[in-house]
């Protein structure tokens, strides 16, 4: 293998930092928040609100598998960074960076939360760098960056190990990194052209067009967990964009399974009614989307929509004959939640 140049290096030893360092920093911190001892329990307290976002997609099938593992229990070191930051941010009371989780935070900010968003977008920087290099000057800085966050999160030993790898030599094992990567890349672009459709559903009109008449796309084909386009649609509340035809539309008109649902059971018309989307969810019922249909603990449409106070799609579903009667395996109601959330105008309807 030709050697690597110094930019070719720096890339290199940031990838390293990032995927052992870093992980070893997070797990530290999530282990003092989360002791082992007691994981499985702890996950159990909060049972409820990671099934919502599991609903939300915000994880996903593979993550909840590591949760809450059909065998055994949970076991911290099976968690990658990405999982371990949604729980600490979602499941303890760390505050949020000035600037929010998807930017690099202020330098003055040391706190657990702006240090766990420092790594969070360093990471994704290098997901997304399309040139496996990286200038001397970005790449000191950076490792400036992520050693003293390392040493917060977990401890100033770890820091102390960050100073001592900057400064050792690459060998060959190391170098093949670098070519899994490009591989890495090369497989994603292939993924691209052979089905981009999910990669793109986030509201661009002329790329979910261009890919349905141009590309092998399914517009059925679903991600681990079961999220179809048509979901992604409606979650987002796609219905029209700069005044082109709309992207829930699109695919409907190109058949899209409209009753399709996600592993949870829930359906784009559950997703629609809960993010209160009025258009999507008139689009959807004129298409014929079973509107008394409920995920697999029996959340119908209507009991989410009246439990997030969405009065004008409450309206909708009870005029298009949604059972108003029908109640989730907890024997709630849609009218109970709607009591419940002091949502007066639902509770009148």
């Amino acid at each position: 293998m030709a050697p690597l140049s110094e930019e070719e290096e720096n890339y290199l030893w940031l990838a390293l930092l990032l995927k052992g360092m870093t992980a070893r920093a997070v797990r530290t911190y999530f282990d003092r928040n989360f002791p082992p001892t007691y994981l499985p329990s702890t996950l159990n307290t909060y049972y409820d609100i990671l099934d919502d976002l599991k609903f939300k997609t915000v994880l996903n099938q593979t993550q909840w598998n590591l949760l809450f593992p059909k065998t055994g229990v949970p076991d911290s070191t099976t968690f990658d960074v990405t999982l371990m930051i949604c729980l600490i941010r979602n499941l303890t009371c760390i505050a949020q960076p000035i600037t929010g989780y998807d930017s690099l935070p202020l330098t003055v900010e040391t706190t657990p939360g702006a240090d766990l968003a420092r790594i969070k977008w360093y990471r994704n920087i290098l997901a997304h760098h399309d040139r496996n290099k990286m200038v001397t000057s970005d790449f000191n800085t950076a490792w400036s960056i992520i050693s003293d966050t390392v040493g917060r999160l977990g401890d100033q030993q770890m820091k102390q190990e960050c100073k001592e790898l900057k400064v050792k030599i690459l060998d060959q094992s190391n170098q093949e990194i670098m070519l899994e990567i490009k591989q890495l890349q090369k497989e994603m672009e292939e993924l691209v052209l052979k089905d981009p459709i999910s990669l793109h559903i986030r509201g661009d009109v002329d790329m979910v067009t261009w890919c349905l008449y141009h590309c092998n796309s399914n517009v059925n084909h679903c991600l681990d967990d079961g999220t179809s386009p048509l979901f992604f649609a409606c979650l987002n509340g796609h219905t029209e964009v700069e005044g082109q035809s709309e992207v829930v539309q699109i695919l409907i008109n190109n058949k899209a399974d409209i009753n399709k649902c996600k592993d949870t059971g829930a359906l784009p018309l559950c997703i629609a009614c809960e993010k209160g989307r009025p258009e999507v969810v008139k689009i959807l019922i004129n298409n014929k989307a079973d509107i008394n249909k409920c995920d697999y603990v029996e959340v119908s449409p209507l009991f989410f929509a009246g439990q997030e106070g969405h009065t004008e799609v409450v309206q909708m579903l009870i005029n298009n004959k949604a059972n108003i009667k029908r109640c989730r395996d907890t024997g709630s109601s849609p009218l109970y939640i709607a009591c419940y959330k002091e949502h007066n105008e639902v509770v009148k309807i």
